[in-house]
């Protein structure tokens, strides 16, 4: 399983810490090295730092902080959003599926 970090605000704010994955809020990549997401709301964040890093790359967690209220952007019915990355990743991606949702 991964650890995601979560919270990060109050971690130790003057240190770059590299992670594995992350779900940014805001995140800076050089355009040449981009990773599409997958066309799920929930988890394509979270995979397209495994490719990222699958592709040689690290992902960090940075000293910047940007303020984030909510999720807006994919809905508040979070159980059809589950479901609906679950489903995706079990039909596209089964070795995620077994790691994730076992």
């Amino acid at each position: 399983a991964f650890k995601e970090r979560e919270g990060i605000r109050y971690v130790e704010e003057r240190k770059i810490i590299p992670t594995e994955i992350i779900s940014p809020l805001f995140g800076y990549i050089h355009k040449d090295k981009w990773v599409d997401y997958k066309p799920i709301n929930w988890f394509s964040d979270d995979i397209q730092c495994l490719e990222i890093r699958a592709n040689g790359y690290k992902n960090y967690v940075s000293r910047s902080y940007v303020h984030h209220v909510g999720s807006q952007t994919i809905g508040m019915d979070h159980g059809k959003n589950h479901r609906e990355a679950e489903q995706w990743i079990k039909e596209n991606m089964p070795e995620l599926h077994q790691q994730w949702f076992k």
